[in-house]
């Protein structure tokens, strides 16, 4: 015969993600003494772990950058220069935590006299979310090893100087209040006027 034991394990609010706790379970008889078992149970906090990455414009298929999180973009931060013609930058927001979770994402900096529309790709159709993320009210459920695909398209405006520049990214954050160094994420790109030449 046998008995069941159930143990339930409930994080604080203060337990991060990565915190781990085993839990031993020593069972002995009450008759025979030396007859004793242990079972361990070994339980780590999983959140959502937001993951935004760029593609390197120069190189296609390149991602800056995968396992890196920062607040501030410092390294995730690539460059493009335009002509009076519109840039892309195309993002994934990657979730590398172990459950799904529902990220907030937000844009950074403010453009003055460049026109700045943001995407969310759903299979083949883009959807125009710029007023949602700049509002920080867009959110995205996102599977655990899965991605969102973003793209950020920046236009100058008319009377822009050559070498006038404007830097735009997106930061995301995972909604939980679990302290944590990987609740958010940043990453950006950095366009600049180029002088126009003549032949």
């Amino acid at each position: 015969a046998y008995t069941y034991i159930r143990m339930a394990i409930t994080p604080t609010a203060v337990c991060a993600h990565g915190d781990a706790v085993t839990v031993q379970i020593h069972v002995r008889s009450n008759i025979q003494t030396a007859k004793v078992d242990d079972c361990y149970v070994r339980v780590t906090r999983s959140v959502g772990v937001p993951d935004l990455m760029v593609e390197d414009p120069a190189t296609p298929g390149t991602w800056v950058t995968d396992g890196t999180y920062e607040n501030t973009a410092t390294l995730q931060t690539v460059t493009q220069s335009c002509g009076t013609a519109a840039v892309t930058y195309n993002y994934r927001l990657q979730n590398d935590g172990l459950a799904t979770s529902t990220f907030t994402l937000n844009r950074t900096g403010t453009p003055f006299n460049w026109t700045v529309t943001i995407e969310q790709r759903s299979g083949a159709t883009w959807t125009d979310v710029t007023e949602l993320v700049v509002a920080g009210t867009h959110t995205v459920n996102v599977d655990s090893g899965q991605y969102a695909t973003y793209r950020i398209t920046v236009a100058p405006g008319a009377g822009l100087t050559n070498g006038s520049s404007t830097t735009i990214g997106l930061m995301d954050r995972a909604m939980t209040n679990v302290a944590s160094p990987y609740n958010t994420d940043a990453a950006q790109g950095v366009t600049t006027r180029r002088a126009m030449t003549t032949d």
